[in-house]
């Protein structure tokens, strides 16, 4: 079982591995998404960057992604990719595909 974790602090993402590891998780990858210093002005009241994971990225199934280039980072892109042969349709827009 695989997992993505975006989170806002290094000890939070160290906290939230350990349980998962746990549960039998044993492919973890941080995401780091835009923070304050790349505003995004177009979504998230113009005030900030990404704030969910979900907001950029979802799987249309085990081996397609679709997300936003500008929400998720070249590491976490790279991964999909490369290490995890996933192949990703790149939006022109920020989305949620939970919405």
């Amino acid at each position: 079982m695989a997992t993505k974790l975006s989170c806002c602090s290094c000890s939070l993402a160290k906290s939230v591995g350990y349980i998962l590891r746990g549960l039998g998780v044993d492919d973890i990858h941080y995401a780091y998404l835009p923070g304050f210093l790349t505003k995004r002005t177009k979504q998230v009241g113009a005030s900030s960057g990404m704030f969910h994971l979900d907001m950029c990225f979802g799987m249309a199934n085990p081996k397609v992604a679709v997300l936003w280039p500008g929400g998720v980072d070249y590491d976490t892109v790279k991964w999909l990719q490369e290490d995890k042969g996933v192949d990703i349709i790149f939006s022109k827009i920020s989305f949620s595909p939970i919405s």
